[in-house]
């Protein structure tokens, strides 16, 4: 390093996805030092991308503090397909100079890293082993020889370079709320939530070269005993849990941390620790995308903000990188799953770019033939060709949603090209009749009683229509074309399907009472609507639909004026309900299914979505009139007298703030709106209030 005043340093660092495929589509790809010290705070990078179309991504990071006077090292340690970097440094004075740094790259394998068993396709990211003993101590410091190193091969293989907007970290620590002995050397330690992360263990005065094993899982037995079946998908040919390992060098101590793998859990079982395991020597570190902001939810009923609490807080632990299923099993981009918590999602966090950034993996998973996988960034080459209309029209109600959450036109213009060739591949999917034929696989994933196949693929190829269309309008696109294809189709469905507004077949579930009310006429649609109520009543108000026909059902009672009815379905809480998982389960993340499934997983937000969604703009009643709350209705549903409601929400034009206290059949309410916005405030006694921005209060 020369003798001049360093006035800034940037380094950049580049990377592909994972060199191994699926392997590594989950795991943290990159890790990079500068003098032995870690360069930035972000982990699981660069998170899933799509290897389709061989794009990279880069992160820029200062490292101006960290350079010094003389010689300088860089490090990495890196799985990807292709890694660079370089360095920008700007002296007093103006002068510039770039480095590659990778031109004097020298590489090495092998190493104290073990990530994966041989042959478990879904594994990547899920073990990860640290061999003290075969570790490189100090490579990223001055001095180290690398002569027996070898020089990287140099590849162009790589066809754009785009900047990684959002990133992973450790968001907060945990410590645990117990730690139990359960043999020699043997301790369970429970951390209390169902989180995403890793731990960080004190090791003291450890055996050299014997195994430390830390297992991982989301639930216990009435033995205290882990449950190793809680994070491992034995049908999808796992064969082993969620486990890291060290292997010490046997100094007095050492701290275990992984740096590759990532695992759901709220219980550890360690295996092999010499001596106590104190409070102080392990710790839970909790990893998300940094998409946290300050909307909140809270109202009288403790048995609502607890389901508000597991459903955020699954939502939470399931933003890494891309919106996953579960942060245990497949930590899949699975389509469906994200268009119906996408609302949701964008009320509770910041994910305007996180959304933009999942969306170009959808657009470059596309196939020719203009099919969306249902997975993104795809997964297998098993399911090439695969169509499952339900699943991927999230390509369409994913970016409108983000649109009308935050008013950012970018991300339709950017999926606009997707959506249209998709619309055109599932017309050539349709019968002489206009039915959609061939075009589902996962059905009402978690229903008590599937569909009719054809059925729901028609209806979710209006769904697409309905959509695009409202796309067309915003982006001032011609969709005449569009908008025959649904009133053709829509006719098709009555002439097929509809017999005195009933579903004309065996399947008789709510999700086909609800999708009816989308295609009967105004003078039949008040029969329809008390089809389902009459359902919802004879199951004693208990869901019998899955992930799609409760997110349709919350939307349908709540466009039809029956908040009573949601608010019945949320107060159940015997088997099977989602009461039940807190009260019988002692849930801290919402399950994947109504009715505990001791293999399914204790941390998928997709059935609660909708839930948490009219949380905000059912119970508090807060609903966006123009995209991105420009304008907004305040319309909140008071179950019981008394009753007190507070919501935030915290938009693009800053933080919305309402309460409502109802007392006597009297309500007082406090509102704060955002500058640049107006609210719209509908009394109890018909009358509506309207406010510009400011802080106000009012009585009725």
């Amino acid at each position: 390093m020369p003798d001049k005043k360093i006035l800034s340093a940037v380094l950049y660092s580049a990377s592909t996805t994972g060199a191994f495929g699926n392997l590594t589509f989950s795991v943290n790809d990159v890790y990079i030092t500068l003098n032995g010290q870690k360069i930035g705070k972000d982990i699981v990078t660069p998170g899933q991308i799509s290897e389709k179309k061989n794009r990279a991504v880069y992160r820029a990071y200062d490292v101006g503090n960290m350079l010094k006077q003389g010689e300088n090292v860089f490090g990495a340690v890196f799985l990807s397909l292709a890694y660079s970097a370089f360095i920008k440094i700007v002296y007093q004075g103006g002068e510039t100079v770039f480095t590659d740094l990778t031109a004097d790259f020298k590489i090495n394998g092998g190493g104290p890293y073990k990530l994966w068993e041989t042959g478990v396709e879904d594994q990547g990211g899920k073990t990860e082993e640290y061999n003290a003993l075969k570790e490189y101590t100090g490579f990223d410091l001055p001095n180290y020889d690398v002569s027996n190193w070898q020089s990287p091969i140099f590849t162009d293989s790589v066809s754009s370079l785009e900047e990684q907007t959002v990133t992973t970290e450790v968001i907060y620590e945990l410590k645990p709320i117990s730690i139990t002995p359960k043999g020699y050397r043997h301790y369970v330690v429970d951390f209390g939530e169902n989180v995403n992360g890793h731990i960080r263990l004190n090791i003291r005065n450890a055996k050299v070269g014997r195994r430390i094993s830390v297992l991982y899982s989301e639930a216990v037995y009435e033995n205290g005993e882990i449950s190793a079946c809680s994070t491992t998908n034995y049908q999808r040919g796992e064969n082993s849990p969620h486990c890291d390992s060290y292997i010490p060098k046997g100094c007095q101590t050492e701290i275990f941390e992984p740096r590759f793998a990532n695992h759901g859990f709220r219980y550890v079982d360690i295996y092999n620790y010499n001596g106590k395991i104190e409070k102080e020597d392990i710790t839970a570190l909790v990893v998300h995308s940094t998409v946290l902001k300050e909307s909140e939810f809270y109202c009288s009923d403790e048995d609502i903000n607890k389901l508000y609490k597991i459903s955020k807080k699954s939502q939470q632990m399931n933003l890494v990188s891309i919106p996953t299923d579960c942060p245990t099993r497949e930590r899949h981009g699975w389509l469906g799953d994200a268009f119906v918590v996408c609302e949701s999602e964008c009320i509770n966090f910041d994910l305007l770019t996180f959304f933009e950034s999942w969306c170009k993996s959808i657009a470059d998973d596309q196939e020719e033939s203009g099919n969306v996988p249902y997975i993104t960034p795809f997964q297998s080459p098993i399911i090439t060709g695969n169509v499952d209309i339900a699943w991927s029209y999230a390509c369409i109600a994913v970016p409108l949603m983000v649109y009308k959450a935050y008013g950012d036109k970018d991300i339709l213009l950017q999926m606009y090209p997707v959506m249209s060739k998709w619309i055109d591949f599932i017309t050539t999917l349709c019968n002489e009749e206009r039915i959609v034929t061939g075009g589902i696989m996962w059905n009402d994933h978690t229903a008590r009683d599937r569909m009719d196949k054809d059925w729901l693929g028609t209806i979710y190829y209006c769904a697409c229509l309905r959509d695009f269309i409202s796309v067309c309008t915003v982006l001032g696109k011609n969709c005449e074309k569009y908008e025959k294809l649904l009133s053709e189709t829509k006719k098709a469905l009555n002439i097929k399907y509809i017999k005195d507004n009933k579903f004309s077949n065996n399947y008789q579930n709510d999700l086909a009472h609800i999708i009816s009310l989308e295609l009967t006429d105004d003078l039949k649609e008040k029969q329809a609507f008390e089809l389902l109520i009459d359902s919802i009543k004879s199951e004693n108000y208990h869901f019998t639909c899955g992930c799609l026909g409760i997110f349709q059902m919350i939307a349908a009672l709540e466009r039809y004026g029956r908040n009573d009815i949601i608010y019945k379905l949320c107060k159940q809480d015997d088997e099977g309900t989602f009461l039940n998982w807190i009260l019988k389960y002692d849930a801290t993340t919402a399950f994947e299914f109504l009715k505990f499934n001791e293999w399914g997983s204790r941390n998928h937000p997709f059935l609660m979505g909708s839930i948490n969604r009219w949380f905000y703009e059912g119970l508090a009643g807060i609903k966006k009139i123009e995209p991105g709350y420009k304008a907004f209705a305040i319309s909140p549903y008071f179950p019981q007298d008394p009753w007190l409601i507070k919501a935030k929400i915290d938009t693009n034009y800053g933080l919305i703030s309402f309460m409502a206290e109802k007392t006597d059949n009297k309500i007082f309410y406090e509102i704060t709106v955002p500058c640049g916005t107006t609210a719209h405030l509908y009394l109890q006694n018909g009358n509506t209030v309207k406010f510009g921005s400011g802080s106000y209060t009012y009585s009725e």
